[in-house]
């Protein structure tokens, strides 16, 4: 019935919302307090605390092109898929690859 915050007493809005242009996530992650949410639109990495969900931290902000996915490694760091060879974003040399970023707080 609703997408988004409704303004409409009878629903719970969202605590935060990215305009379709901005976010289409495609993988989430939760490592410790943190909620990682990879996007193909918007081409960046957002990083949401569990414990102040209305704020939201971003992450390489085109630098990666589109993420797929992300998730927590057995070694504490955080995989990151890109997806830039499917036709919708540019592709680079090399891609479609998996990363691995490495967390200031392991993953546990």
């Amino acid at each position: 019935m609703v997408e988004g915050a409704a303004g409409d007493p009878r629903f719970i809005d969202p605590v935060q919302q990215w305009a379709t242009s901005e976010a289409s996530p495609s993988g989430i992650a939760v490592v410790g307090g943190t909620l990682f949410i990879a996007n193909l639109r918007g081409e960046v990495l957002r990083a949401v605390a569990v414990g102040d969900p209305g704020a939201s931290t971003e992450h390489f902000a085109g630098s990666l092109g589109r993420l797929r996915a992300v998730a927590a490694a057995s070694d504490g760091s955080l995989l990151l898929v890109t997806g830039n060879t499917d036709g919708r974003g540019d592709a680079r040399a090399g891609d479609d690859r998996v990363l691995r970023v490495e967390l200031s707080t392991p993953v546990r």
